[in-house]
Parts: structure tokens; C-alpha cells; sequence
């Protein structure tokens, strides 16, 4: 098998797809999800370091709404089957990279950071057609999804995201 480095990738899936090298970390999901895991993680490193590479074997493992058996077959954490069978693809997930938020004035910042939420919430439009979540809510939704709503919105979608998704 022809073995491929590429440093550009940072989304796991790709890098698993693709055949790329991979050196296994799987082993920070068990680490992270079982033996010390309370509420969020924050992946604090310098540039280049893979903190979204991290952040998507995450994504990957814990989705609900992914499929992801086959990129994780082979790895070391599925010989950890409490891990596996607790965790994985069990869960809905809030992937939030703000790496393309950037620019020269508030202005142009906060425009990046609606065009990301405003990507979110519509990844998570499901939520819409949702009994249990209540009205408010939906409208809350529907106005980042179409980035009609107020700077105070933005700072609240992260909350609304995931009492959604509760």
C-alpha cells in the first residue's frame, strides 16, 4: 500500500479516506470521554498543532448523525469497547471552528462569524420541523439561519444550539 503525508489535511475523515498517514491518537477520545470528561474541552495550541484534526476525530466519533465505523476500524480505540459502545455516534454534536473568522475591523469579523453560525444553525434546521422544541426557539433558529438576527443573537446561538439539541 502506497502511503501518502499530507499536512493540508485537517479534517480526520479525509485523512482516514484518503490513506494519508496517520499516526494513532485515537486514544484521546478514551482519555477525554472516560476517564475525565465533565463539561467542554479546550484545545489550546499553537498554529499547526492539530487542534481541528482533534476536534473533527471528535466530531467523527461522537455524531449521531454520522456514520463512521469504518474510518475508526483498526484504531486503537476500538479495542476499548465501554468507550464504544457509550460513545459512539451516540451523540449530536456542535462543530464550531472559527478559523475563517478574521478580517481588518469589527465589522468585517462579526460578518465572518455570521456567515459560520448562520452555516450552523442551517447544518441544524432539522431542529425546525422538531415537536419538542418550543416556538420561540424556531424563531430564534430561523433568524441566524437566514442572518436576519441581531449581534445579540450570535453571542446566544451556541446556548440555543444545544438546549435544541437537549
Amino acid at each position: 500500500m502506497k502511503i501518502t503525508i499530507n499536512e493540508s489535511i485537517d479534517s480526520f475523515r479525509m485523512l482516514r479516506e484518503s490513506g494519508a498517514y496517520y499516526v494513532d491518537k485515537t486514544l484521546l477520545l478514551k482519555e477525554y470521554l472516560a476517564d475525565r470528561f465533565k463539561s467542554c474541552v479546550l484545545f489550546a495550541r499553537p498554529r499547526r498543532f492539530g487542534k481541528t484534526m482533534a476536534m473533527t476525530m471528535f466530531r467523527d466519533f461522537l455524531d449521531i448523525h454520522r456514520d463512521s465505523k469504518a474510518i475508526f476500524e483498526g484504531l486503537k480505540i476500538m479495542e476499548y469497547p465501554e468507550v464504544v459502545d457509550k460513545f459512539h455516534n451516540q451523540y449530536p454534536v456542535v462543530f464550531l471552528s472559527l478559523k475563517e473568522v478574521f478580517g481588518k475591523s469589527f465589522d468585517s469579523v462579526f460578518d465572518n462569524l455570521q456567515v459560520v453560525v448562520s452555516t450552523l444553525c442551517s447544518e441544524n434546521a432539522y431542529l425546525l420541523e422538531s415537536p419538542t422544541v418550543g416556538d420561540a426557539d424556531k424563531e430564534f433558529l430561523n433568524e441566524l439561519c437566514f442572518r436576519r438576527g441581531k449581534q445579540s443573537y450570535y453571542l446566544e446561538s451556541l446556548s440555543l444550539l444545544a438546549r435544541m439539541l437537549h
